[in-house]
């Protein structure tokens, strides 16, 4: 299982029909169908 820790930004779906992450500092990271990932979201708050 693959770590990601992020700064969240948002999520968006590709062009070839996957999901991806957007975290600081502007980078992504796709998502492959039947991998598992945990995702730490380092810095996440509500106001």
């Amino acid at each position: 299982m693959k770590e990601i820790h992020v700064t969240f930004a948002g999520i968006e779906k590709a062009r070839d029909g996957q999901f991806s992450i957007i975290y600081i500092p502007e980078n992504r990271q796709i998502l492959l169908p039947g991998k598992r990932y945990k995702i730490v979201i380092d810095g996440l708050s509500y106001d």
